[in-house]
């Protein structure tokens, strides 16, 4: 190579050493910059972390002590409301199957059960599903021997129980004890199997008035029976041992039904609209339903996808310092990667009609998936509104107590202000008269504070001779004498 030639390659590199000397300044500046905003990053990644580690602490001391534990409650609610209800329901459906053969209504039967909880160890919806509904299906049972059965299949479950130690079995009593009375002819014997004897006298009897078409009379013969060998065996349970815990909680499950036919009835929207938006998914052509599984699988790699958006965000600045001293391979990379968008942008167009159907696909089952959450949102929107409704319903149940309390007290502190006012106004009589002969004998009362004792003293008895004479001699004969020896006294 000449000399001409070595010098103008050194020539050109003399001219383009000043620009690429300013652009590795210029990148020096820039990564100097981003090595202060990492930093000030880093620091407010610290602070905004350690504020998450607070608000996590927050959220698991809630989560532990609040949450679960009315998430519980909750759970709790729905189930004895649920058992209410199917209790309830099968009493109205053995009404309604028998025509009303019992001859009583749904209130009626709700009614006596309650009752009945408030006397014995078990709750209304046990009593209604183990022995109303039960009953209702012996249809020669009604009225007042409807009622005494119901009484008695309780007393006869305890006192069996008892002696056996084991669990009040109310269902198979109610229908050992329905079929007796509902036949008793073919199904008086299975009582005396099963431990409750009748006299031969008495199991005659019985039959021959059913036979002769007095079933009540025949029945209460029984129910008579019953009642005076296990009668009261149900309330006495209740008034002993933990018998009150029992019914206390009966009384908390009937509260817990009434929270939950709350919380219920706020779901129920949610449920609606939930199970329109299943049924428009189930609709979907196989096309659509791709496409959903498509968009779906896209959301959940969103979220992978965001951190490596962040590690290339941070690898920034080192590939910033890679343009400083590789600049050449990195412009013949970029341009690489140029001619691959060409290429890209070449097969669009080139497969633009396929394209253009999978894209119609696509918006088609996007519009519809925009419809969903759509729905979606309306429904979060109708079950959080139902929520607050709950919660303001609950707030009204749970502070009422308090402010009827807190009623009860500003009334006992108003009968406590009248009762120190009373007290007072005797007081106030005797201060005012204490006040006024104080008026009347000032300055007596003032020299006896100057320990003058005995010269007031004699002022005092002058001024009181004084007094009661000019009241005596106003009087005639011996008033005037007694006003004379009282003067001389």
């Amino acid at each position: 190579m000449s000399n001409n030639s070595i010098e103008y390659i050194f020539t050109i590199i003399d001219k383009f050493s000043p620009a690429f000397n300013k652009m590795a300044s210029a990148m020096k500046k820039s990564m100097s910059s981003m090595d202060k905003f990492n930093k000030k990053l880093k620091a407010i990644g610290e602070s905004t972390k350690k504020m998450g580690e607070k608000f996590r602490k927050v959220g698991r001391g809630m989560s532990l002590y609040l949450t679960a534990p009315l998430t519980a409650m909750g759970v709790l609610a729905l189930r004895n409301f649920n058992q209410q209800a199917l209790a309830v329901e099968q009493v109205r459906v053995g009404l309604e199957s028998t025509g009303g053969a019992a001859a009583r209504t749904l209130e009626q039967l709700t009614v006596a059960a309650k009752k009945m909880q408030t006397e014995t160890l078990f709750g209304d919806e046990t009593i209604l599903g183990g022995v109303t509904a039960q009953l209702l299906t012996f249809t020669n049972i009604a009225g007042e021997a409807f009622d005494r059965t119901q009484q008695v299949v309780l007393d006869v479950s305890t006192r069996l129980a008892a002696a056996s130690g084991g669990v009040a079995d109310l269902t198979s009593t109610s229908i050992m004890l329905g079929k007796a009375l509902n036949d008793p002819v073919a199904n008086l014997g299975a009582l005396g199997r099963a431990g409750i004897q009748f006299s031969e006298e008495q199991s005659e009897q019985i039959k021959t008035l059913w036979k002769h078409g007095h079933a009540l009379e025949s029945q209460r013969m029984i129910l008579k029976e019953l009642e005076t060998q296990y009668g009261g065996s149900a309330a006495a349970a209740a008034s002993v041992g933990t018998g009150g815990l029992t019914q206390l909680k009966n009384d908390f499950m009937d509260m817990l039904e009434s929270i939950g036919d709350i919380i219920y009835q706020g779901l129920v929207p949610f449920i609606k609209n939930l199970g329109e938006m299943i049924k428009w998914l189930n609709k979907l052509s196989p096309v659509q339903k791709k496409w959903a599984v498509i968009i779906a699988t896209s959301v959940a790699v969103m979220g992978p996808l965001i951190v490596m958006v962040g590690l290339l965000i941070s690898g920034f600045g080192m590939l910033v310092g890679v343009i400083g001293t590789v600049g050449l391979p990195l412009f013949l990379a970029l341009g690489g990667v140029i001619v691959a968008l060409g290429l890209a942008i070449f097969n669009i167009i080139k497969y633009f009609d396929a394209l253009k159907s999978g894209f119609n696909d696509a918006w088609a089952t996007m519009v519809g998936f925009g419809l969903a959450v759509k729905s979606g949102f309306l429904t979060a929107y109708s079950w959080i509104k139902n929520v607050i409704d709950i919660i303001l319903k609950l707030q009204s149940i749970i502070t009422s107590p308090f402010r009827y309390i807190l009623n009860t007290l500003k009334k006992v502190e108003d009968s406590i202000l009248k009762v120190q006012s009373l007290a007072k106004s005797p007081l106030k009589l005797v201060t005012s008269g204490v006040d006024k002969l104080k008026g009347l004998f000032g300055g007596k009362v003032k020299s006896l504070s100057e320990n003058k004792f005995e010269g007031a003293m004699d002022i005092n008895i002058n001024a009181a001779k004084g007094v009661v004479k000019k009241i005596v001699t106003t009087k005639k004969g011996h008033g005037f004498r007694l006003g004379t020896n009282m003067a001389e006294y």
